[in-house]
């Protein structure tokens, strides 16, 4: 069996040991393509954090 990712996302990056245990666990090979020049983690934490701030905000004054 095969995982495939098209790029490393979010939920990989704060999940990615529970993930990797897993797929180990049922034989399930993970393969990432795209993995692009990516930031660090702390500013992919704080792109996250601007986000859901600003659909907060849109939610809360429209």
């Amino acid at each position: 069996m095969l995982f495939v990712l098209t790029n490393k996302d979010r939920f990989l990056q704060l999940a990615k040991e529970l993930i990797s245990t897993i797929c180990k666990i049922k034989n399930v090979e993970v393969v990432t393509i795209n993995q692009g020049g990516h930031a660090a983690f702390e500013e992919d934490l704080a792109q996250v954090f601007l986000e859901n701030i600003m659909i907060y905000y849109l939610k809360t004054f429209s």
